[in-house]
């Protein structure tokens, strides 16, 4: 039999960690922008993919910390793990173009991406599931060190980390192929993808993070 407060206190868990990863990542966001309109000399494509996963991992370990986290982990550690994580992530997806201009081109391109990254034949297949394990492990790092140092149980952050990033696969399948190929169909491409990626795989962290904080080493409460 299922602990119903339990579960009524994970799910309530989990809608904290979605919306302060939601709103962190949208916060990200406008500050960046607000960079580039003042600040409109930074031309290059990586090193404004840099300041984007920047501002983006930053405000969203901020915002999670408060919401989820206060009095579990200390807040600096949390925050430089988030954006540790999706200066990771951004190397290993190469994602370049997400810092260019949301026109035409910036649309195309980012639905030729998805596709050769979801592109159903015998070889890619393998090499599209590796690569999202292996960097959904290698991005969940630096928090499985912060969260190591309180909880029994951190492995099983890199083990979520792991299945959030085969879930968000499987999301950029769906949605590849589900849309068009014309200026339309990219564009729907991101208004879907902008809100259900972050929802999708911080409902997997979500889930398991709630098992890792219950289980604390020690009786130390971190500010």
């Amino acid at each position: 039999m299922t602990n119903q407060p339990e579960e009524r206190t994970r799910k309530q868990f989990i809608v904290r960690w979605i919306v302060a990863t939601l709103v962190g990542g949208a916060i990200g966001l406008v500050v960046f922008y607000g960079v580039e309109w003042f600040w409109r000399h930074i031309a290059d494509t990586y090193i404004d993919s840099a300041v984007l996963l920047l501002m983006i991992g930053f405000f969203t370990g901020l915002v999670q910390w408060p919401v989820t986290l206060k009095g579990k982990v200390s807040w600096h550690w949390w925050t430089a793990a988030s954006l540790a994580s999706f200066i990771i992530w951004g190397v290993a997806s190469h994602m370049n173009f997400l810092a260019t201009p949301l026109d035409e081109h910036y649309l195309t391109q980012l639905r030729t991406n998805i596709k050769i990254i979801t592109e159903f034949n015998s070889n890619k297949i393998p090499i599209s599931i590796i690569s999202f394990l292996l960097t959904g492990m290698v991005a969940g790092l630096p928090q499985w060190l912060v969260l190591r140092r309180q909880f029994q149980p951190a492995y099983r952050w890199l083990l979520g980390m792991t299945v959030g990033s085969l879930a968000s696969l499987l999301l950029l399948t769906v949605i590849g192929f589900a849309s068009g190929d014309d200026i339309l169909g990219a564009l729907a491409v991101v208004c879907t993808l902008l809100p259900l990626l972050p929802i999708t795989y911080a409902s997997v962290t979500g889930y398991v993070l709630f098992d890792v904080l219950k289980r604390a080493k020690t009786n130390n409460v971190s500010e």
